[in-house]
């Protein structure tokens, strides 16, 4: 559709044009420049790096096609079910958003041992989607 914008955008990063930005916490995010002629398709940083630009601009499927793909070559990461939710909150797939959030959740609780502070942008936001789907009893929970 618009394969385009996700080749300057890749085109951007592997000449390193890309400078830090922020994950789905907003914590600075290195976005190194790539060495490998451009295959920046197999590195889940660059892959969420790009699909912020396309997400930044309004392009959310294509931004969600790179988090999902960021998401398959490193499952065990926190952040890309976040944005994988995240972007399916902007397309209005509340059923993939809980899913996407519920995971960043449990994966998060897993690395962090008992520190729930770490959850709470991702349990905000699930609650946001809860609301959405009108549960509104699933959305104070999830917040409390």
């Amino acid at each position: 559709m618009h394969s385009h914008w996700v080749a300057s955008a890749l085109i951007a990063i592997s000449l390193g044009c890309i400078h830090r930005g922020t994950d789905a916490q907003g914590v600075p995010e290195a976005v190194p420049a790539r060495g490998d002629g451009g295959r920046s398709d197999a590195d889940p940083l660059q892959l969420r790096a790009t699909g912020r630009i396309l997400y930044r601009d309004g392009k959310f499927e294509e931004a969600l096609a790179l988090y999902e793909r960021a998401l398959e070559l490193n499952p065990g990461d926190a952040a890309s079910h976040a944005y994988v939710a995240t972007a399916c909150f902007k397309l209005e797939n509340f059923t993939c958003a809980e899913k996407g959030y519920v995971s960043a959740i449990a994966v998060t609780s897993q690395q962090s041992r008992h520190d729930d502070r770490s959850t709470i942008p991702y349990r905000s936001n699930l609650g946001g989607v809860y609301h959405r789907l009108n549960r509104f009893e699933d959305a104070i929970e999830v917040r409390e």
